[in-house]
């Protein structure tokens, strides 16, 4: 393994000090195998050859263990980074955890990325296959992917599901059982790599590495405070492409024991007919067209978690039901927090402690943020992410990562956070009451 994914001490307490993302399945699976999993939306087939699925856990569990035999026969090695770029499908997600129970490291990109962007992302992230779909609407991601490996060496595998692959693509459809590797998969470490992200906001793009225990640790988190429970359900908009996409679908739903419907390319009339279908599901949506999806999805609609990453950004109107805000800064840290609806601009708390005390005591912080000497956001604490390629031990868990957004006091215990608009409006003014 590389060493700049090596991590330590960023363990769990009690009961999930131990825990993986691929134990936590093995764990749902055992003990609920009839209960209703992850379901495909139902116009999978319009913009996909993939087969429409409606999972327990225990089938679904069978699915992310069959991906693993099958791509553990690749010959890969333990450690090594597959890049994933999948639609929002029950394929997609058993991917992402097929990966992982295998040893493996994803790393999710937008399934419309360009040949372009898969080969950025191989040659920054180091990865050695990529997994994809041979059509995505009137898009060919296979042939991106092929692309992509031609240009970068690095790549050995381009694999895709779906009928026709091109030459060079490694089929998924079909496999004889005879076909799968054997062995055992590998044992993972709570401590270890699990999931890699890429942030593209700023000038270039970054990679940030999560630990199973940190995935886990921003599952509680957000499980409590938007009160998903087992018997409930979310209608997740937000693929599983970036950390808040898979805290949101796939972590949370593990850990609580919720069923989760997929909706893939926007769709009000799919919206609809899943919200009637499933009439007290929780929807996750991003925050950038959370009025839009509102009013698309009325009167459907109650509570929901909305992925914010523009903590700057005036909110949106006052809405009925339950609003959990799940705030991602880049790639680099998550909050669950709910929405305090009689403010118009989201406030950070300055030291986020875990929601599940059993999990992480009030003395250790989830997150803390302070101003770093150029007026911005400085985070610290157990859930920020590494960025892939710096020393991860150096500075311990209170090491400071600089983030790009400015920030001032709101108060003893908030910041209020604004993107960086060098010398310009209120940001610059920001910057000016930051530093004084």
């Amino acid at each position: 393994m590389n060493d700049s994914l090596k991590f330590g001490g960023r363990r769990l307490h009690g009961a999930w000090a131990q825990l993986t993302i691929d134990a936590l399945l093995e764990t749902a699976v055992r003990a609920r195998p009839g209960r209703r999993s992850f379901m495909d939306a139902p116009d999978l087939p319009t913009w996909s050859d993939l087969t429409p699925r409606t999972t327990n856990i225990g089938e679904f569990g069978a699915m992310v263990m069959r991906f693993s035999g099958q791509v553990r026969s690749l010959g890969l090695r333990p450690g090594d980074t597959v890049i994933v770029a999948m639609p929002n499908c029950v394929d997609g997600v058993a991917t992402l955890l097929g990966l992982q129970a295998a040893g493996y490291i994803p790393c999710p990109v937008s399934v419309v990325a360009s040949a372009a962007e898969m080969q950025e992302t191989a040659e920054l992230v180091q990865a050695r296959a990529v997994i994809t779909v041979n059509r995505y609407a009137e898009l060919h991601p296979s042939n991106a992917a092929r692309v992509a490996a031609s240009r970068f060496y690095g790549l050995r595998f381009v694999c895709a599901y779906g009928p026709n692959s091109p030459d060079g693509v490694v089929s998924l459809d079909n496999w004889k059982d005879s076909e799968l590797c054997q062995d055992e998969p590998p044992i993972c470490s709570a401590t270890g790599p699990a999931l890699i992200t890429i942030d593209r906001s700023g000038g270039s793009p970054k990679a940030h590495v999560r630990t199973h225990a940190q995935i886990i640790s921003d599952g509680l988190a957000l499980s409590a405070i938007s009160g998903l429970t087992s018997r409930g359900s979310i209608i997740a908009t937000f693929a599983p492409v970036s950390a808040a996409g898979f805290v949101s679908t796939v972590a949370s739903p593990l850990i609580s024991g919720t069923m989760v419907a997929l909706h893939g390319p926007f769709d009000a009339k799919v919206l609809r007919l899943q919200l009637t279908a499933v009439p007290d599901a929780v929807l996750v949506l991003p925050a950038n067209v959370e009025d839009a999806l509102r009013m698309a999805a009325a009167p459907h609609v109650r509570d929901t978690i909305v992925v914010t990453r523009d903590p700057g950004a005036p909110r949106a109107a006052s809405s009925l039901g339950r609003v959990t805000e799940l705030v991602s800064l880049g790639e680099a840290a998550l909050w669950s927090l709910l929405r305090d609806s009689t403010r118009s601009r989201m406030r950070l708390p300055r030291y986020y402690a875990h929601p599940v005390g059993t999990a992480l005591p009030r003395s250790v912080p989830q997150l803390e943020i302070g101003l770093s000497p150029r007026g911005r956001l400085a985070i610290s604490g157990f859930g920020v992410a590494r960025i892939f390629g710096e020393d991860a031990n150096a500075g311990g868990d209170n090491m400071a990562l600089e983030t790009d957004w400015l920030a001032h006091g709101d108060g003893p215990e908030h910041f209020l956070a604004l993107p960086e608009q060098k010398g310009t409006g209120e940001a610059a003014e920001m910057l000016a009451v930051a530093a004084a």
